[in-house]
């Protein structure tokens, strides 16, 4: 129930962008003549704070009663970076949920997780320093659980003997994205210009391969399963320079 109620989120943040994006689009083919299909290219980078969802309800469960549980949801932060060539958008970035701390039993508990995707999309309105496009992102993500026996007498003798006092687990996976993003770079003339770029993009992101729990390359069974599936949304804060051919 509750990754539907969040699909449903993202799936109507998504449409209410989306005709965002098409009115703009009709309002360009509207006004300029018709000969005139000008182009955006250039680029930009950013930094990119945000928020985001991810499910790990698996993990609560599987921690239970002597357990932390940790929030489904929060800050991020990350950055990227677009090359835009006639208003096709290639670009990469990575983002990185702020870290979670928990326990279970005597063990302290460190939640971490972060991603990074190549992202494809397209300008369909470029007037005035505004940019409107939609884009869709593949990606790989890493989930990280540091476990420390808050309760050992650690030394080197003990790590040689085997008698560890923490280790640390991951989860890697693939996921997808959808998502509709808007740039503005304030004192664009019409026909070219650079300077700050500011911007808000909101998405989905779904899983489409999972891997299993691994220990410094050992691969382990069993183990709850943890998704990068939620929605997304991130501000865009960097420089840009581009211009309409």
């Amino acid at each position: 129930m509750k990754n539907r109620f969040t699909l449903r989120i993202a799936l109507s943040a998504m449409l209410l962008l989306g005709s965002i994006s098409f009115g703009f689009a009709q309002d360009n083919e509207a006004t300029a003549p018709k000969k005139e299909h000008k182009k955006i290219s250039g680029g930009f980078g950013y930094f990119s704070p945000g928020y985001g969802l991810v499910s790990n309800e698996a993990l609560n469960t599987y921690v239970g009663s002597s357990g932390s549980s940790f929030e489904d949801n929060g800050i991020t932060l990350g950055g990227g970076g677009v090359l835009m060539i006639k208003s096709i958008m290639l670009g990469g970035e990575g983002s990185s949920f702020l870290d979670q701390s928990g326990n279970f039993g005597n063990m302290d508990l460190t939640f971490h997780s972060g991603s990074g995707k190549f992202s494809l999309g397209y300008v369909v309105y470029g007037r005035k320093g505004l940019l409107v496009y939609p884009k869709l992102g593949i990606g790989g993500y890493n989930y990280e659980l540091t476990m420390v026996n808050k309760d050992a007498v650690a030394s080197v003798d003990s790590a040689f003997t085997g008698a560890f006092t923490g280790t640390s687990l991951t989860r890697k996976g693939t996921f997808v994205s959808a998502g509709v993003g808007l740039d503005w770079m304030p004192g664009f003339d019409e026909t070219a210009g650079s300077g700050l770029v500011f911007g808000f993009e909101a998405g989905y992101n779904l899983s489409i391969n999972e891997n299993g729990w691994e220990s410094f390359g050992t691969k382990l069974s069993g183990g709850p399963a943890l998704l990068p599936d939620g929605i997304y949304f991130k501000l865009h804060i960097g420089f840009a320079g581009w211009n309409r051919q």
